[in-house]
């Protein structure tokens, strides 16, 4: 399996921020009144967008003519034309590198540039009950969009930061090494009596190489990075040095999508205003402002917090409380309840998108049809991440759930498995005396595989895709 640096496995259910640009080849007609469900009955109205791509796909011997429009406000729908279904959501357009579409359902999808065509595709599975379910992939030609040259390099430059942060012989040092788009680095310390220096790097076979400089000249010191799939974090060795004496450390940087909760209260008059930053893959920090900021109110109610991602939950560590968050799986949103507390408490409901381990996916048609998500519930003795495949069914009774002590309760349906990173750093799910490869996508960061899942009423089969870390 082969990554470029930076286009790790990127969480499905949170988007990333593009600026919308315009292509040349985009006709000017009307905006739509609104999103429609894609489950309504009535008859629904194509309204056409600003510009539109096109397609056909055939399920099971039966033809069908596709049409995604997007409009000015962002949105689009991609009409079945001959099947009365529509599905919504939001896009971008990145120059230089194509279109973003976020659906309802929270998959994300990237367009693809076909260069002997000039036209950007997108592929999106549609499902039609009883009479199945497949890929369509429809088109927009543009004559004019140029494709950027080594667009991952560039991001992974732009976006990564790498960390250090621990207590050494008393002191507490926190590091950042940043690297610029012309091939230099450079580190910052919080300590003066930590040194640190910069120099040059470069990516080759997606490693990172620094070549630290002191005085203009190299050092002599070379540092390589490792890369864990399953964490989605780059490790990169490094030197500080104490009146001279070098001490060895340990960078991070983790390529997923950090997110954060925000939400107010009326605190003494003023809002209280918290935001809760994922700052790793364990740290957060519930950041309070008191008002319009600037007063000793605001690093006295800060709070340093740990976590942990059971599924789509997040289990927030405050002192000796725990605070786990609800998501919604339409919106991709979590809340929050917490609880600030001092001479007086100050509830809040904290909202915000944020990144969080899971594949999904859909299989079945008729009393055979579920959801299905993976989880990664730790790590077991030999050495993989143990699994559960869950059945998301309309029988609560038949689902799993995670206990109060973090602990998982099996569904019905349910499956566990391992998941092991091989040496060429691609992975695999066994489930039983079953193992199933999983594909990665480089344009999308997203990996896949197809699960079958079978039972006294039948076979379900079903595509799971989503992002993997923990």
């Amino acid at each position: 399996m082969k990554k470029k640096l930076g286009i790790a496995a990127i969480t499905l259910l949170t988007a990333c921020s593009l600026v919308a640009c315009k292509p040349s080849s985009r006709p000017t007609t009307n905006k739509p009144s609104g999103d429609r469900p894609s489950d309504q009955v009535e008859e629904i109205v194509v309204q056409p967008g600003t510009f539109k791509f096109e397609g056909k796909t055939t399920i099971k011997n039966v033809e069908y003519k596709c049409e995604l429009h997007c409009y000015e406000d962002k949105t689009f729908n991609l009409y079945v034309l001959n099947e009365n279904k529509v599905y919504s959501g939001t896009y971008s357009f990145t120059d230089g590198i194509g279109y973003k579409f976020i659906f309802g359902d929270s998959a994300v999808v990237d367009s693809v540039w076909n260069a002997e065509t000039k036209s950007h595709e997108v592929t999106y599975k549609i499902r039609l009950g009883r009479k199945g379910s497949g890929n369509v992939t429809v088109s927009l030609k543009d004559d004019k969009f140029v494709q950027k040259v080594n667009t991952a390099f560039d991001d992974f430059a732009e976006k990564a930061n790498f960390h250090f942060d621990q207590v050494m012989n008393g002191f507490h040092i926190v590091l950042d090494l940043k690297l610029e788009k012309d091939g230099t680095y450079t580190t910052k310390s919080n300590n003066e009596a930590a040194s640190v220096y910069g120099g040059t790097y470069k990516i080759e076979n997606n490693v990172l190489t620094l070549t630290e400089m002191k005085d203009n000249a190299p050092s002599g010191e070379v540092y390589t990075s490792t890369y864990d799939p399953v964490t989605s974090t780059y490790t990169l060795p490094g030197n500080i040095y104490v009146f001279g004496k070098a001490m060895s450390v340990s960078y991070t940087y983790c390529t997923r999508n950090l997110g954060t909760l925000t939400g107010s209260t009326d605190v003494m008059g003023k809002p209280g205003h918290i935001e809760v930053k994922i700052l790793d893959d364990k740290n957060a920090l519930f950041d309070f402002t008191w008002g319009d900021g600037g007063t000793q109110f605001d690093k006295m109610f800060d709070k340093e917090a740990t976590y942990v991602v059971r599924g789509n939950e997040y289990v927030f560590t405050v002192g000796s409380d725990k605070f786990i968050t609800k998501y919604d799986r339409v919106t991709g949103e979590h809340t929050l309840e917490f609880t600030l507390k001092g001479q007086s408490s100050f509830d809040y409901l904290l909202k915000g998108k944020l990144p969080g381990f899971g594949l999904i996916g859909h299989g079945g048609q008729g009393m055979l049809e579920s959801d299905f998500s993976l989880d990664i519930l730790g790590k077991n003795e030999a050495g993989g991440q143990e699994v559960v495949i869950r059945a998301i069914t309309g029988d609560q009774s038949k689902n799993g759930s995670y206990q109060e002590d973090g602990s998982y309760k099996m569904g019905f349906m349910d499956k566990k498995g391992i998941l092991k990173v091989a040496e060429d750093g691609s992975l695999s799910i066994t489930v039983g005396d079953k193992v199933y490869n999983l594909s990665f996508d480089d344009k999308t960061g997203i990996y896949s595989f197809d699960y079958e899942l079978v039972g006294q009423e039948g076979t379900i089969n079903a595509t799971l895709t989503g992002s993997i870390w923990k």
